[in-house]
């Protein structure tokens, strides 16, 4: 229930509102930025984890759900159409499993952002990959016995085995639960190399506290 205010109390707090109007505004992060970011990941279960990863980064968390309806991806695509008409350069950060439907996946969601006219657009898978499968020891092949025998039976099997040389099958998660530490770092250092921290300062040095403060003087000059 909203508490009652009397005119009077009303009136002084908007202007108590007016009078604190410098430490209540903020500039987004990426305003001025030359790049646009978004992560796009697998796994619904992992959102709220990387949303905990890139709190303050100001990126949106595209979760994917496996192999995206058309519709999905329409809408996505007229989004990000949006922000390519703004001028600037989009990456899409991907990351998801490394096994047989895992790539491919990756390479359906590229082929979508062009089919829906979105044109030349920056698409990285940045975890997991190969190379993170030994440098971090993670197991290349899981215990479960119904999960191989499920990837035996997928059709793009062979193609992945000729492509990597071998079979892996390596879930998101694995780099989550083997080195957190790591995987965090992965996550964050993937956004901040589009971001342009120069930038971000000029910007913040052009709206410093003093000039709002000014612009609330000049007004409302009984303050």
């Amino acid at each position: 229930m909203e508490k009652y205010q009397t005119p009077e109390q009303y009136v002084q707090s908007r202007i108590d509102l007016l009078k604190n109007a410098s430490h209540r505004y903020t500039i987004p992060r990426w305003h001025k930025q030359p790049n646009y970011v978004e992560v796009w990941i697998e796994k619904q279960a992992l959102a709220n984890t990387f949303s905990s990863f890139l709190k303050g980064l100001d990126v949106r968390i595209v979760v994917n759900k496996g192999y995206s309806g058309w519709s999905f991806l329409h809408e996505n695509c007229i989004r990000l159409r949006g922000v390519k008409r703004s001028g600037k350069e989009i990456h899409i950060l991907y990351f998801g499993d490394f096994d047989p439907s895992g790539d491919d996946m990756e390479n359906h969601l590229n082929e979508a952002l062009h089919y829906f006219g979105l044109g030349d657009v920056d698409f990285q898978r940045i975890a997991v990959t190969e190379e993170q499968i030994g440098q971090f020891n993670l197991p290349p092949m899981p215990n479960s016995k119904e999960t191989i025998d499920k990837v035996n039976n997928d059709t793009r099997k062979n193609g992945f085995i000729r492509k990597y040389g071998r079979l892996y099958i390596v879930e998101l998660d694995a780099l989550l639960a083997i080195v957190p530490d790591e995987f965090k770092s992965i996550v964050q250092e993937s956004v901040d190399q589009f971001f342009g921290r120069g930038i971000y300062q000029n910007v913040l040095s052009a709206h410093q506290p003093d000039i709002i403060d000014r612009l609330v003087q000049e007004k409302v000059k009984f303050i």
